[in-house]
């Protein structure tokens, strides 16, 4: 795989940047890291029954080299000026968003961890290769926010694009919701129907409320003890199609990303 792709957001042919390969072949695009195999060893038994699966996280080795205005690669040198931008633009020390041309349904954070290597030829042409290392095994869809309005005992619907299983063997996603514009209510529900969905409720409600979620963590604007007033019910989507019904009036957006193979 090469070409153009989008580090952080900014777009490789901005700084004049071409991709030449990942790993060892142009044509190669890492899909999946690999997993650990845990056993537990039992009396008796000549070889180790399984306990678990741990992901490791993808490391991606990427080539470079410099292109030209009409993304010709090769025909550039790496001047003093050039090394300079390269460095701002790759030098991170916080994960980063990364997404290539070729495939735009998927995006990875990632960390450089090796040293540059610089390979110069002739007029300081040549190429350069990083390693980054990436914070999940896999790649996510890009995200987006899907943004409900609600009424009271409104029914809504969200398609769960997970095709990865977790440790336990589903496909379920802890989205970041947020709650805002709630009415007055003793007791809020949002209950996902679905087959193993779960009901999540937040005792006496302001009027105006907003409520931000993710996994375990919960802050409300207006109630500071909110953590106290919640089921202890986290939000997820099951596998496949969610249904969702609300019983007070209120604009619910969900920030979805997905692990995808």
């Amino acid at each position: 795989m090469n070409g153009k792709f989008y580090f952080d957001g900014v777009p490789s042919d901005a700084l004049g940047v071409y991709m030449v390969n990942i790993g060892s072949s142009d044509d190669s695009m890492p899909l999946l890291g690999g997993q650990g195999f845990t056993p537990q060893q039992v009396i008796g038994h000549d070889y180790g029954t399984f306990i678990r699966a741990t992901k490791e996280n993808m490391r991606l080795t990427m080539y470079f080299t410099l292109c030209d205005q009409d993304s010709i690669a090769g025909n550039e040198s790496f001047t003093p000026v050039r090394l300079n931008s390269i460095a701002k633009y790759f030098a991170r020390s916080v994960p980063v968003e990364l997404m290539l041309e070729e495939d735009k349904a998927k995006v990875i954070k990632v960390v450089p961890t090796s040293a540059v290597e610089l390979v110069r030829f002739g007029g300081m042409k040549g190429f350069f290769q990083i390693t980054f290392q990436a914070t999940t095994p896999y790649w996510m869809t890009p995200m987006e926010v899907l943004t409900f309005d609600l009424a009271a005992g409104d029914t809504f619907h969200v398609a769960n694009r997970r095709n990865i299983q977790d440790k336990h063997g589903n496909y379920d996603v802890y989205p970041k919701i947020v709650i805002r514009g709630m009415e007055a209510n003793g007791n809020f529900t949002l209950n996902n129907t679905s087959p193993r969905g779960r009901q999540v409720s937040f005792a006496g409600i302001v009027h105006n409320e907003r409520i931000e979620m993710h996994h375990r963590i919960v802050t409300a604007e207006r109630n500071q003890m909110i953590f106290h007033a919640w089921n202890k019910e986290p939000f997820f989507l099951v596998e496949n199609l969610n249904v969702l019904t609300v019983n007070g009036a209120c604009t619910i957006d969900i920030h979805a990303q997905y692990p995808i193979f």
